[in-house]
């Protein structure tokens, strides 16, 4: 695979490697966010770079491809608020997003939800 893209460039194996790389490679340090590097990415065009650490040591991977699904760092807003009189007499000692349902409260349903939207938290 490698070869025949140098290949298609109209380079081959025998080429030096200085002759081949590209200088211009894009990466991201660690405290990267997600979609700054993706918006880069797309407007140069590239669909893999490298995750580097302080020592230039590459420790990830992005990588873009047609079915990606972006992952969202922003805030989100759980509203729970009011009185609970509905739900009595389950509110009567217990905050609505602590009451169980299918043997979770329903504050962790609304966060599992929320991973599998793709919200992520910081690093």
């Amino acid at each position: 695979m490698i070869l025949r893209c140098i290949e298609t460039q109209g380079k081959s194996i025998n080429n030096k490697v200085n002759e081949i790389y590209n200088k211009k490679y894009l990466s991201f340090n660690e405290k990267y966010e997600e979609i700054d590097a993706i918006t880069a990415m797309k407007r140069k065009g590239i669909k893999i770079a490298p995750i580097l650490n302080k020592s230039k040591k590459i420790i990830d991977v992005i990588n873009i491809h047609e079915n990606f699904i972006p992952t969202f760092k922003n805030l989100f807003v759980v509203m729970a608020g009011g009185k609970g009189k509905r739900l009595l007499p389950y509110t009567q000692n217990l905050p609505k997003p602590l009451v169980s349902v299918a043997n979770k409260p329903i504050l962790e349903h609304i966060l599992l939800n929320a991973r599998v939207e793709n919200f992520k938290g910081k690093r």
